[in-house]
Parts: C-alpha cells; sequence; structure tokens
C-alpha cells in the first residue's frame, strides 16, 4: 500500500500548484487527489495514475528461511514495452543466504510477454537477516526491488549460563561451553559488587519472553521498577538509547490499554473471560509504577482502586480468600486500606490458606496496626518452602512463596535473620535453574531488589581473562564484557581486596547438531500435513500453490494441565491462511472443534495455541496452510509446554519438506 500527502501547498497567480512525490517500489494504479480551498470555497478532485516500468519485477520468496533451506527464487519478468525487450535479470544476495549459482541470467521477452527466471537461493547455517536484490537491466535502463528476510534458527536458541561468588582474594576460572554452530555463539560476561548480576539471566528471560497474556506483561515491567539501573546495565541491547525508563512505560501503556471500563484486566488481549489473580497482579503493577513516578491514567488508578475494593471485601463474585487479601495487600501499599476490609479478612480462617496468603494477610494487618496479629501469622523458623508450581489457579510455587515471605519480612522485620537465608535460598534457586515461570521470577526479582538495596558495598580490583583473546580490569564498578566466537575458551577471574565479587557468564547459539529433541514430559504433542481431502500428505513431493491442511493434536499424559501453549514452528515453504478468516475454505471432513482454545497467535513463521488440556482428552486443531515457495525446506518440531511449570514439555514431527515446481 502507498499513501503519501503534499501538506498544505499555495496556488501561484495563476491558480497552479505542484507537489512532488518520491514513490516506493511500487506497479499497479494510484489514485491522485486534491482538496482546494479558499475563504469559504471549496472542491476536490481526483485522477487516476499508472505506475508501472518497462520490465517489471515479480519476485516470489517465503517469507523467512531455516539454516540450511534450498530455495528456488523465482523472478517473473513482464515486458510491458511495444517491442522485444532483451533484458539481464540479476540477483544479489547478502547476509545469512547465498546464490547457489549464476547470478544473473538473460531473457528476450516478445512485447506484454512473461518470463520465469530461477535462481537457486540457500540458506547459511548461520541465523540473521538475508537482504535480496532484484534487478534487470535493458539497456540503459535499470528496474529493481529489494526484499529483506530473516534467517531463523529451525529449533531453539540453546542458552547456558553459570554465575558464583569470589571472596576476597579469591581465584575462579571455568570453560564456556562450545557446543554451537561456528558463528553463532555470543558471551557475556559480567562483574559486579551486587549480587543481583549474577541474575541477568533471569531479568534476559523476564524481559524476552514471547508471548503476551497479561500476567507475562506486568511480570516483564514489575521487577524493573525495582532493577532499573540493573536492567539497563544487563540487557543495554534491549534498551538502547531511550533507555529503561522508555522500556518501562511502555509496558505501562500496554497494560493500561487491556484495561476494561470496570476495572478488571483480562488475561488474554481481546477476550472478556476474568482471571482475577492475574487482573489484581495488574493492577497491582500499575500501582506500583505509578508510586514510582510513572504515567499512569489518574482515571485508571480510580477505577483499579473500586475494583480492588470491591475484590477485597468479597463481592463482585470473587470467593477466593487468597484473592481477597492480595487485593487488600494492593490497597495496602497505596494507602488506600478500609477498616471494614480489615474486619472481613479478620474473620478467615487462616489455618485454610496457603503460606503466601498468610503472608500477605500479615502485611495487611500490620499496616493496619495489628503488629500482634501480623506476627503470629509469620514462622518462627523460617524455612525455605519448596514445591512444584502450580499450572493454572493463582500460579502458586515453592520460590513464588519464599519470595513473597522475604519482602514480607523487608516490610515488617528487616532485621529477623530469616531475610538472609529467604535471600540465599532464592538466588540458589536462580543458579540452578528453578525459576521456572515468569510469576516466580517477577515476585523473586522484586524481593531480591529491596533486599539488595539495604547490602554494603565491597571494596576490591581484579582481572577477567579470556585465554587466547584478551583480559581487562574489574573493579567494584559494574562491568559487561559481550563477544562473539569465544566458545570453548577458558576465562579466568581474580579479585584482589575484600571482596564480595559476584559474576555471571550466558552463552547462547544454535546446536551443534541439526537434529532436535524430540520428547513428551507430561504432555504429547505431534503434527500431521495432510492434502485437501484429508488424505496424509507426500512430503517428499508437494506442490507449488497448493492447499494443506495441518493437524495438531496435544494431550496431558498424567495430569490436567493449564496454561498451555502449543508452538507449531512453519517450514519456509508454507504461510498460514489464518483460520480466523471467513473466506477460509470449509472442508466438510474436519470435526468441528470442540476443543477450547484461550487464545490464538498467528505470526508469519508460526501458530501458537494457547489452551488446557487433561489425560485422555486430545485437543486436535486444524488450520489451513498455502504452499508458496519451491525448493527443500528444514520441517521444525512443534512443541507444547506449560508457561507456569515449563518442566512439562513435549516436542515432535520434525523432517525434511520438497515443495516442486
Amino acid at each position: 500500500p502507498v499513501a503519501l500527502w503534499s501538506g498544505i501547498v499555495r496556488t501561484d497567480s495563476s491558480g497552479e500548484a505542484r507537489a512532488s512525490f518520491s514513490l516506493p517500489e511500487f506497479t499497479g494504479e494510484l489514485r491522485l487527489m486534491a482538496v482546494a480551498a479558499t475563504g469559504d470555497r471549496f472542491g476536490s478532485a481526483s485522477h487516476p495514475v499508472k505506475v508501472r516500468d518497462a520490465v517489471v519485477l515479480m519476485e516470489n520468496l517465503p517469507r523467512f528461511l531455516t539454516p540450511g533451506d534450498k530455495v528456488d527464487a523465482l523472478v517473473t519478468v513482464y515486458n510491458n514495452a511495444d517491442t522485444l525487450t532483451h533484458a539481464t535479470v540479476y540477483l544479489d544476495c547478502s547476509g545469512a543466504a547465498g546464490v547457489t549459482g549464476d547470478t544473473s541470467k538473460n531473457i528476450a521477452l516478445a512485447p506484454g510477454a512473461e518470463e520465469v527466471v530461477v535462481f537457486p537461493l540457500t540458506a547459511a547455517r548461520k541465523p540473521g537477516k538475508v537482504t535480496c536484490r532484484i534487478y534487470s537491466v535493458t539497456g540503459t535502463d535499470t528496474v529493481a526491488t529489494t526484499v529483506e528476510l530473516p534467517n531463523r534458527p529451525g529449533q531453539p536458541l540453546m542458552t547456558k549460563h553459570a554465575s558464583g561468588v569470589l571472596q576476597s582474594n579469591d581465584t575462579v576460572s571455568f570453560t564456556l561451553p562450545d557446543s554451537f554452530l561456528t558463528g553463532t555463539d555470543r558471551t557475556v560476561l559480567q562483574t559486579s559488587s551486587l549480587s543481583a548480576v549474577t541474575l541477568a539471566g533471569n531479568i534476559n528471560s523476564l524481559v524476552k519472553y514471547p508471548y503476551g497474556c497479561t500476567e507475562q506483561t506486568a511480570s516483564g515491567v514489575f521487577p524493573l521498577l525495582y532493577f532499573r539501573d540493573l536492567a539497563r546495565f544487563v540487557q543495554p541491547e534491549l534498551m538502547p538509547s531511550r533507555g529503561p525508563d522508555y522500556f518501562i512505560q511502555e509496558g505501562i501503556d500496554k497494560l493500561s490499554r487491556r484495561m476494561g471500563s470496570d476495572g478488571w484486566f483480562p488475561y488474554w488481549p481481546g477476550t472478556t473471560q476474568r482471571h482475577p489473580w492475574t487482573s489484581v497482579y495488574a493492577s497491582h503493577c500499575l500501582m506500583e509504577a505509578a508510586a514510582a513516578g510513572y504515567t499512569v491514567d489518574p482515571d485508571h488508578t480510580k477505577a483499579i482502586t473500586h475494583t480492588l475494593k470491591q475484590i477485597a471485601r468479597g463481592q463482585d463474585g470473587i470467593t477466593d480468600q487468597s484473592v481477597n487479601i492480595y487485593a487488600a495487600f494492593v490497597l495496602a501499599g497505596s494507602g488506600d486500606l478500609e477498616q471494614r476490609i480489615v474486619n472481613y479478612l479478620r474473620s478467615f480462617n487462616t489455618d485454610a490458606l496457603p503460606p503466601y496468603s498468610r503472608y500477605q494477610l500479615a502485611a495487611v494487618l500490620h499496616r493496619a496496626g495489628y503488629a500482634d496479629d501480623a506476627a503470629a501469622l509469620l514462622p518462627v523458623d523460617i524455612q525455605p518452602e519448596v514445591f512444584d508450581p502450580e499450572t493454572g489457579g493463582n500460579f502458586s510455587s515453592g520460590v513464588r512463596t519464599n519470595a513473597i515471605l522475604l519482602d514480607i519480612l523487608l516490610q515488617i522485620n528487616p532485621d529477623n535473620p530469616g531475610c538472609a537465608v529467604l535471600a540465599n535460598s532464592l538466588m540458589a534457586d536462580a543458579r540452578t535453574g528453578r525459576w521456572y515461570t515468569t510469576q516466580s521470577t517477577a515476585f523473586a526479582l522484586m524481593a531480591l531488589g529491596k533486599y539488595f538495596h539495604t547490602q554494603s558495598v565491597p571494596d576490591f580490583a581484579g582481572t577477567v581473562t579470556i585465554v587466547d583473546d584478551t583480559s581487562y580490569s574489574i573493579s567494584t564498578d559494574d562491568s559487561r564484557c559481550a563477544r562473539d566466537n569465544i566458545g570453548g575458551r577458558k576465562v579466568t577471574l581474580a579479585i584482589d581486596g575484600n571482596g564480595p565479587c559476584f559474576y555471571f557468564w550466558q552463552t547462547s547459539g544454535i546446536p551443534l547438531t541439526n537434529a532436535p529433541e524430540e520428547f513428551a514430559r507430561g504432555v504429547r504433542v505431534s503434527r500431521e500435513y495432510l492434502d485437501p481431502d484429508g488424505a496424509p500428505l507426500d512430503l517428499r513431493r508437494v506442490r507449488l500453490g497448493s492447499q494443506v491442511v495441518c493437524r495438531v493434536t496435544a494431550e496431558a499424559i498424567d495430569n490436567n494441565l493449564y496454561n498451555v501453549v502449543v508452538n507449531d514452528l512453519l517450514p519456509a515453504g508454507f504461510e498460514i491462511e489464518n483460520p480466523r478468516l471467513k473466506t477460509t475454505p470449509r472442508l466438510s471432513w474436519i470435526p468441528n472443534a470442540a476443543h477450547d482454545i484461550a487464545y490464538q497467535d498467528i505470526r508469519d513463521d508460526r501458530l501458537l495455541l494457547f489452551t488446557n488440556l487433561s489425560p485422555g482428552k486430545p485437543m486436535e486443531f486444524y488450520y489451513s496452510l498455502r504452499v508458496v515457495a519451491a525448493g527443500e525446506f528444514t520441517v521444525p518440531p512443534v512443541g507444547a509446554e506449560c508457561m507456569y511449570n515449563p518442566l512439562i514439555a513435549g516436542s515432535a514431527s520434525s523432517g525434511v519438506l520438497r515443495v516442486v515446481r
């Protein structure tokens, strides 16, 4: 689409005006429109304008590539001239793909004729951006078009990381992993006098989490309110010149747009189904952001406060006492706690409450002046909780419970020795990868962010040495080194002076093995490609331009699973025909959908489905695809995982696709 505007143009003494436009690459018909006005007189006119070159190029490339794909890049050349035209067609490819063979073809076209020119293209093993410039030369005239597309991995990016601490006058050595394709690995080394630096990997995973429900959006913003400076330190590429404040404000605005007029937040954008814990959690995030000085619409905070008061009083159909307490906890933090809410909460049977709710209730009672009642709800002997995270409900987990208790202790009794016990437990869980979910990570980061502000700063100097590469000095100031292609190198850190010095390293890249792992841990998932009659498709010979039906099946193996995401990555030769469009052909043999899909996310290279699963009740989902490019393509596996317990996951159905013309 093209839409260009001249701005206000003044006519000359003869009533004429001129305006010029620089057109992008475009072939077709434009409509030139003008509106004139002087005083109280006005008028308009329009005129069609054809835009075309003597030679027109139409490329046929997929929307993306996968490393190792072999594509027949098709270029259709039209001759709009009235005479025989001799043209040379070129394809210049740069970045993560290259032409395998001749980069130019000579053709002769009769008036009004067309011809297809084929350039074999191979995607590099290293992912990245691909830029294809296609142009034809006829005498002194050149016509060109440029296409950019990503070469994205056909399997997940592998990330390995670790962290640790050096005490006074200490040394540590480790070897970076080297199980990545050459040229794909990138390593980040960080040191700091703040133990928070060891949480860099957790901040990274939270900020870059690939899905966008309301809970995950709030989780991406919440900890940055407490880790603002550290966030820019550990992930500067995510927060360039505009900085973390801009990043945080964008998240706040995104949440604000989701709020309904009644002060509630839906779990998924565009839906109306309520999830009370998530709504209170999003409200908590916006109220904390407003208190931290970020811009939140006062009308929104007013609506949020009204709704939180209703929830805290058990109104509006909310009978979950954990949600009632959480709403009161948010109100207490913002100074809007009413005595009648406190009286209502004091009637609860605290023995029946989960630990995290007892701790939040203690904070509410302490804020309301009931210090003895609050102390009675907190454990005397602080021992970290350990239990598997919920996949639904209120997203409870051992990590989140410990984080909530640490947060409450810092408010009520910051000198309690249990604070250090809980902080050390959370740090140990972070180092061993047991912060499984966005909810756990957000609460843990918030609690530790407050805890770190109470700690003293050490005094040391030292050196980081990457063997056969480089060395540099470090001190108590934050240090960050990002390097490519140092997998397998030995790294030594040494300090002089008073520690501790905290360090963190992370290496990401594409695994050496091209065969993705297929497994079923608590959930089973598979995918089949069918022809329009429902018969299995022969992936060794699929016709360009044909329709394909994809059937995705997922089933819980042992237990009911909630908030499951099915991630169906496409091969590069396929393109989704949006199943939400009424124009998608209805195939009579496809059964009517009986499984509830909470949300769909349709992208250029994948389909994401969000649902709940039960044993013995498989989900079957059908959608239509179109074959849009010829060549040989990697078929990535389809995956499924619980968003709130990613240890429950499955992957299957990878392979190779060959599309013929």
